[in-house]
C-alpha cells in the first residue's frame, strides 16, 4: 500500500516536471518559428523568400514601441530564378548601396557580413510609408541580402 502511495507521488512528481519544461521550451521553439526574420519579411513585405534560402546571418535593432529600427538578414541562395527578383535590375546604383552601408553600419553588423558591391549583383527595393527594404542578390557568391530599414 505504501509502495502505490510512493509510485503514485513519484510519478506525479515527474509528470509536473516535464509539464513545467515542456511548456516554456514549447512557447520558445513556437515564437521562434512564428517571428523568424523570414516570416516577418513575409507578412511586413508580403513577399514570398525561397524555400532554399538558408539563413547565414542576422542582425537587427530591437524594435520598438513604433516598430522603427534596422534590420538585415543574409541568406545563402543556389539560383536567382526566383519570382522575388524579378523586376530586379543588374545595374549599379551607388545611391542604393549607400543606403544599404549605412544600415549595416547603424546596426554594427561585422564588416565581412557587408555585400560586396565589387560583384555582380541584381537588387531592388520596396517601399511602404517611410519604410524601405533593400533585395540583393550576389551573383559571384549566391547569397541573398535583405538590408530593412523601418520609420
Amino acid at each position: 500500500m505504501m509502495m502505490n502511495k510512493k509510485k503514485k507521488i513519484i510519478t506525479g512528481t515527474l509528470i509536473a516536471v516535464v509539464v513545467i519544461i515542456a511548456i516554456p521550451l514549447g512557447l520558445y521553439i513556437a515564437g521562434n518559428t512564428f517571428y523568424s526574420d523570414t516570416r516577418i519579411y513575409e507578412q511586413y513585405w508580403k513577399i514570398n523568400v525561397p524555400r532554399a534560402a538558408k539563413e547565414k546571418y542576422n542582425i537587427n535593432t530591437p524594435t520598438s514601441f513604433h516598430g522603427d529600427g534596422y534590420r538585415f538578414t543574409s541568406f545563402e541562395l543556389k539560383s536567382a530564378d526566383s519570382p522575388l527578383l524579378s523586376g530586379a535590375s543588374n545595374d549599379k546604383s551607388s545611391s542604393m548601396q549607400n543606403e544599404v552601408t549605412s544600415i549595416l553600419d547603424s546596426l554594427n553588423a561585422e564588416k565581412k557580413q557587408y555585400p560586396n558591391f565589387n560583384h555582380t549583383y541584381l537588387w531592388k527595393s520596396m517601399s511602404q510609408h517611410e519604410n524601405k527594404l533593400y533585395i540583393i542578390y550576389d551573383k559571384d557568391l549566391s547569397m541573398l541580402y535583405f538590408a530593412q530599414q523601418t520609420m
